[in-house]
């Protein structure tokens, strides 16, 4: 049994001290490790990365799991009009 946690470019090796555990528990662990931005939306995929889903806080993760915690992105330009 064994998942991988990912975040951005830093990813765990594949280990089997992942599963069992929830999204919230790696979260707190890893967040250091990883550095895990402080509310980055969490996401499972069955099959290595290619579909995902999100999931809960609460999710536990499976055997064969990538948990990937979403890296979040600025705007690019500016954002406001500039009047006339």
């Amino acid at each position: 049994m064994a998942a991988q946690v990912r975040h951005g470019t830093a990813a765990t090796p594949v280990a089997d001290q992942y599963v069992g555990k929830s999204v919230r528990e790696l979260r707190q662990i890893l967040q250091g490790e990883l550095d895990i931005q402080h509310g980055s939306p969490a996401v499972v995929s069955k099959d290595g990365g290619v579909t995902s889903m999100p999931v809960a806080e609460d999710y536990i993760v499976q055997d064969g799991d990538l948990l990937e915690f979403v890296r979040t992105a600025g705007a690019k330009g500016n954002t406001f009009d500039i009047a006339a």
